[in-house]
């Protein structure tokens, strides 16, 4: 099709043309604006992934990926009931658990360390 026979045929599907364009340019900001999106977890699940993760560290304490699954599930539910509003007595609870966890998680990669040197 030469220029000329292009120029044409856009002319006469111009209207087809538009149409395509915003159709795709929907599709585009759709799948745009939901891979920004994460689950929305309510504080049931946060206590299901604190009880998971207890159970996990319970079967194996010196496991450093069960600490660091511990102090995860931990830090999450906190920033989650700070967000919203929860009680400050539980929220500060769960925190100093959370940090004593993280200490904990590297206090092992320290032992680990100092084994391999």
């Amino acid at each position: 099709m030469s220029i000329m026979g292009m120029r044409e045929w856009f002319r006469k599907n111009r209207i087809t043309m538009v149409v395509i364009f915003v159709l795709l340019l929907i599709g585009l900001l759709i799948s745009y604006g939901r891979f920004g999106t994460s689950p929305t977890y309510t504080a049931a699940d946060y206590e299901k992934m604190v009880t998971q993760a207890r159970e996990a560290y319970a079967a194996d304490p010196k496991a450093p990926e069960n600490v660091y699954g511990m102090y995860q599930a931990l830090a999450t539910y906190v920033d989650f009931l700070s967000h919203n509003k929860g009680e400050q007595e539980q929220i500060k609870a769960l925190d100093a658990e959370a940090v004593g966890y993280y200490d904990e998680y590297y206090a092992l990669l320290a032992e680990e360390a100092k084994a391999a040197y």
